[in-house]
């Protein structure tokens, strides 16, 4: 009678899937770590910009609208006074 699966085929899949198994886990751990340390340093900068915006004075930031139309006329202005050549 032949063997159909051999000790040296047995140890070797017994290999490789031991193989692949650790090397998921390794990098299920490396992924992980790489995991807590983003969200570390979010969590580093929210609270470093949370103490930096308590310390000033809350103004806002927002473009007013005579500044949105004094920029717009500009870029019209602009445009208008494109030399145009006649052919």
């Amino acid at each position: 009678m032949e063997e159909s699966y051999s000790i040296a085929e047995l140890v070797s899949d017994l290999g490789g899937q031991l193989g692949l198994w650790i090397g998921a886990s390794m990098l299920s751990i490396v992924e992980f770590i790489s995991f807590l340390v983003s969200i570390s340093c979010y969590g580093v900068n929210l609270t470093k910009t949370d103490v930096e915006l308590k310390g000033r004075n809350k103004v806002d930031r927002s473009p007013s609208k005579a500044s949105i139309y004094d920029a717009s006329k500009e870029n019209i202005d602009s445009i208008a006074a494109v030399p145009t050549v006649q052919v």
